[in-house]
């Protein structure tokens, strides 16, 4: 019975182990935490080149098409206002599709300046923590040497 009582007590880690245990996740999750960040920034990256390309793409699309209606519109004038009207369609076109485009910045500036806050909260919690772990453990330092005081005092 003695035995396994010492077994039960060496499985329960020391403040050595505990604080191995806990430097090692913390490592892991900083390490977890990078590769996120990098795969976040890859996948905002590939949706850019993605809008681009596909804005560019409409550009192509839409100069072709006016070269290729322009020498038809020039034939006669009911032609050429047509092809005027359509090109000013495509004009309220394109500034509604930048109008879109700047409230969505405007909408991702708001997001980045909330977001930015909230991580200034954080750091300035995290340095609280900080702080805090270290009374704590310079605390506990005078404890242990409190105990031993006593043990050697009730030792004597």
């Amino acid at each position: 019975q003695v035995e396994s009582l010492r077994r039960q007590i060496d499985d329960v880690p020391g403040r050595a182990e505990l604080s191995q245990y806990q430097k090692r996740f913390i490592e892991l999750y900083n390490q977890v935490a990078s590769t996120h960040r990098e795969t976040q920034q890859f996948y905002n990256m590939y949706n850019t080149l993605a809008d681009s390309n596909t804005y560019m793409e409409k550009e192509l699309s839409l100069l072709n098409s006016m070269v290729d209606n322009m020498a038809p519109a020039f034939a006669n004038s009911a032609n050429l206002e047509q092809y005027i009207q359509q090109l000013e369609n495509i004009v309220e076109g394109i500034r509604q599709n930048k109008a879109k485009l700047e409230r969505r910045c405007t909408e991702e500036k708001a997001e980045k300046h909330g977001l930015t806050e909230e991580l200034s909260r954080l750091q300035e919690l995290n340095r609280q923590y900080a702080k805090t772990v270290h009374l704590l453990s310079q605390e506990i330092m005078k404890n242990e040497a409190l105990h031993e005081k006593i043990a050697q005092m009730r030792g004597q």
